[in-house]
């Protein structure tokens, strides 16, 4: 990897909407983390204002390369957007290169460039199913992203259910086509591995954790994940939940008889938490049948690969993670089959350390975020000449 850069280096700006707790907000911050190592000097640019309960940094709170991060934050109005982005073009020789994980940022960005008369490199990250979208979101999601210079998929069934999408549209088959690629999402493992963290123990020692590590909602499989927890408990299981909203606190407690069985964790992630070796990650995602390519491993099962703990998810083909076929990490199941699903937990329970240890040493290089911030660089222009080979 590049240890020094070149002397004349571009800005990095990482755009986002919100960084609410969240997938897309987590590999923002981990690309700003390797960013970091290699030397570049990223601005995180969040086109809302923050929410005090609700904030990814919290999480981080204490991690070394937290400490000089660079954030500026935009209230929502496009017109002041626009603005603030004009003058920062404006002023610089390099305007530097624009990595959105926002359709909308890609066209503030790109309006703003087009007002200074300044070329820019603008890289569009598409983090989302558009068959998800209403019709008129989709339009204009797929409108937004005709602003860029190219547009990234950090997810191969993102990718295919783009493309498919605008197929069988009359609409957006019309439009002209920007150049694409898939560059899968990763995992800044310096941060997971970092033996600075303070951990809280939550749960008795030696007490397995059934774990659900997102948004307590319907499609992500909340519950799902409550109705098979709820079996556990005349068992020395414990159930952890990370990141609920303030509304589904109480929620999650009501199917125990004792609270001890449960634990909200808010504000919290892998990293600060003392999880027990014989613990599971449930992630029962349901995005419904008319979606031909369900995504079941984000940025969660990631985390939790590092941790070595397994992670039960729903049936998937492995388009984005072909590595991750037959691992014991990452298993598939049929949430139909409540037989399948109690005799995968109970074997991921039971899995030795040394198993695990091992799959995560094989994955380690997979999952790492540097392959993702590599294909950026090659994107950007940011590095040219021998140095570009570095990545």
């Amino acid at each position: 990897m590049l240890n020094k850069p070149e002397p004349d280096i571009k800005n990095i700006y990482l755009i986002v909407d919100n960084l609410r707790i969240g997938g897309i907000q987590r590999l923002l911050l981990d690309e700003y983390y390797q960013f970091c190592e290699w030397g570049f000097l990223p601005k995180i640019i969040c086109l809302s204002l923050p929410v005090n309960e609700d904030h990814i940094l919290n999480i981080d709170d204490g991690f070394t390369l937290l400490e000089n991060i660079k954030i500026e934050f935009l209230p929502p109005n496009k017109v002041y957007q626009i603005r603030y982005f004009t003058k920062n073009i404006m002023r610089n020789r390099n305007p530097g290169v624009f990595i959105s994980h926002s359709t909308s940022g890609a066209f503030v960005v790109k309006v703003s460039s087009i007002i200074t008369l300044k070329k820019i490199t603008l890289l569009l990250f598409i983090h989302q199913l558009l068959s998800l979208s209403s019709k008129s979101q989709a339009i204009k999601r797929v409108i937004y992203s005709l602003f860029a210079t190219k547009i990234l998929f950090s997810s191969k069934q993102f990718l295919l259910d783009w493309n498919k999408v605008i197929r069988n549209s009359n609409i957006l088959r019309l439009l002209p086509i920007k150049p694409q690629e898939f560059v899968r999402m990763g995992v800044y493992l310096p941060r997971l591995c970092w033996h600075g963290w303070t951990k809280k123990q939550v749960c008795k020692e030696n007490t397995p954790n059934l774990i659900f590590l997102s948004r307590p909602t319907r499609w992500k499989g909340f519950e799902k994940f409550l109705q098979i927890s709820s079996s556990f408990t005349s068992t020395k299981i414990c159930m952890l939940i990370f990141k609920p909203s303030l509304n589904n606190v109480n929620e999650s407690n009501k199917f125990f008889d004792r609270k001890e069985h449960c634990h909200t964790l808010l504000d919290s992630g892998v990293t600060s938490v003392a999880i027990n070796a014989k613990s599971v990650h449930i992630y029962p995602t349901d995005y419904g049948p008319k979606v031909q390519f369900p995504q079941s491993i984000g940025m969660n099962v990631l985390e939790m690969i590092t941790q070595c703990i397994p992670s039960v998810i729903s049936l998937e083909n492995f388009e984005s993670w072909p590595e991750f076929k037959n691992s014991v990490l990452v298993r598939p199941v049929d949430w139909d089959n409540p037989n399948s699903v109690l005799n995968e937990i109970l074997t991921s329970i039971e899995l030795s350390e040394s198993v695990k240890q091992l799959e995560f040493e094989r994955l380690s290089s997979v999952i790492s975020i540097s392959n993702h911030c590599s294909i950026i660089i090659q994107n950007s222009g940011l590095v040219t000449g021998e140095n570009k080979n570095d990545f």
